[in-house]
């Protein structure tokens, strides 16, 4: 969380740009959506009240339009804060090597540490801070929506929202098991860039030991490994995420079974049912964001152990210190560095200076 929090002091602009925009998209447009809808089936079973029938419908009309121009504008601050936080974390990431490598040097081979450049940056920026605006906007439609529902009916209220705690009690069970598997899948990634890599290298020495067989065996090792963690680490992350989406269907059945009793009493309209099953098409998201953004800080975690790994003089958290990343524009020239004594007079590195 402090890494997400100086991540989003870093994108301030760019941050509350896309949470305003989840806002609108999952809070502000699915309210009145469910409310025309209501309207509307109320009007058609004859016990309108509020909205007339075509308002309504005009109403769902705008709504739809606003959720397909909402979903064009969230593509915007989203790609300026990926790339500026992707920048963000290879300049300190390179900073950081550039300051120690007199101390410790390169701690992992080369291909293993710019696969580590490539895939840990894009592992955080794309996963944690866009599920935390997503869960913000799902979780400010939840409460405006739970206090309509109980207005409604407090008992098909209750059932629509029990399985989101369930599922989210059940994802930060599994979470520690999701990141481990992802962090795993990429580090076996990491080993077999880093061997190909040695493996051009070296390629006189294997052809002269005679050992180019032994070497592409080792390769098809080292890949059906990556490939059954890649597997591994898909399936269970597919299965989490179905599990955290189907298990609000329990809550649809239960709220079926308590709005049949309430039709029949005629304490429950044909629109409010209506209402609901727009409102629980909406909170089927919830859980399975809550579980995102749980897997996804997990997943951080191990991605920040991964790049502070290359750079173990520096402090864990300095992989996001703000610096000026320029990403449209002209950047900004570099300041030439002082040039040595011994560069200056023109001699060879190793010679002594005149006089010496």
């Amino acid at each position: 969380m402090k890494l997400l929090v100086k991540l989003i002091r870093f994108s301030r602009a760019d941050f509350f740009a896309l949470l305003g925009c989840a806002t609108v998209l999952f809070c502000l447009l699915p309210i009145p959506l469910g409310l025309a809808t209501r309207a509307v089936f109320n009007g058609i079973s004859g016990s309108a009240h509020g909205l007339d029938i075509w308002t309504a419908i005009a109403v769902l009309a705008v709504v739809q339009a606003a959720q397909v121009l909402g979903e064009l504008a969230l593509s915007f601050p989203w790609s300026g804060l990926q790339q500026r936080t992707h920048s963000l974390f290879q300049h300190n990431l390179f900073a950081g090597l550039l300051r120690g490598y007199g101390r410790h040097g390169l701690t992992q081979p080369p291909a293993d540490a710019i696969a580590r450049f490539r895939d840990e940056p894009q592992a955080i920026t794309s996963g944690s801070l866009d599920a935390l605006c997503d869960l913000i906007g799902r979780v400010l439609f939840a409460v405006v929506a739970g206090i309509i529902m109980w207005q409604i009916n407090p008992g098909a209220t209750v059932a629509a929202f029990a399985p989101v705690i369930v599922s989210a009690v059940m994802t930060d069970a599994l979470g520690n098991r999701a990141a481990r598997y992802g962090a795993e899948a990429r580090q076996a990634t990491s080993r077999t860039s880093a061997f190909i890599g040695e493996l051009m290298a070296a390629q006189i020495a294997v052809t002269a030991a005679n050992a180019t067989e032994r070497a592409v065996a080792r390769l098809q090792q080292m890949g059906e490994h990556r490939r059954r963690l890649a597997v591994r680490d898909s399936v269970f992350s597919q299965s989490l995420d179905s599990l955290n989406f189907h298990v609000v269907h329990i809550g649809t059945g239960a709220v079926l079974l308590v709005a049949a009793v309430g039709i029949r009493a005629k304490t429950f309209s044909v629109g409010d049912f209506a209402l609901f099953v727009i409102f629980l098409d909406q909170l089927t998201y919830l859980p399975a964001e809550i579980g995102r953004l749980i897997t996804e800080l997990k997943q951080t975690d191990k991605a920040m152990d991964r790049m502070h790994a290359l750079i173990p003089g520096e402090e864990r958290l300095a992989i996001a210190h703000p610096v000026p990343i320029v990403l449209d524009g002209v950047p900004p020239i570099a300041v030439p560095l002082p040039r040595s004594p011994r560069a200056a007079s023109g001699l060879r590195p190793g010679l002594p200076l005149p006089g010496h």
